[in-house]
């Protein structure tokens, strides 16, 4: 889980640059609609982020934060990079954002996946611990 917290601290990093960008330059150079879609990415980026941290904070071996772990990334890969790099349609090659619009749905369920292994990380613990969290 170590390196997830490497991930997560590099990724809040890049969350406020983003966000940054975001509210200094593009704010000037792209669509409001276009803006918005990037400011979703940037708050999805964030709190994916922080919820990253707060599984690494656990420090536990379980196999069902391990996994949301991983879903959180490809999550924030696939949904939040898919979203900045939509939000720049203007600037990109129209082939990238062809195969772009699939990525944002499929981040999506990444981060439903990851909140739901949380459930099951709970349910176990729960039932180890017969009935008291």
């Amino acid at each position: 889980m170590k390196k997830y917290l490497l991930i997560a601290s590099i990724s809040g990093a890049m969350a406020v640059m983003m966000g940054a960008l975001g509210a200094h330059k593009l704010a000037s150079i792209i669509d409001s609609y276009s803006l918005q879609v990037f400011n979703k990415a940037v708050f999805y980026q964030f709190i994916h982020t922080l919820l990253l941290m707060v599984i690494v904070m656990f420090n536990s071996s379980s196999r069902f934060l391990f996994y949301s772990a991983r879903f959180i990334v490809a999550g924030i890969v696939l949904f939040s990079g898919s979203l900045y790099l939509l939000s720049l349609k203007s600037f990109l090659n129209s082939s990238i954002i062809s195969i772009l619009g699939p990525l944002t749905p499929v981040g999506g369920v990444c981060f439903i996946l990851s909140w739901l292994t949380i459930s099951l990380y709970c349910v176990k613990e729960y039932k180890n611990t017969k009935g008291t969290l």
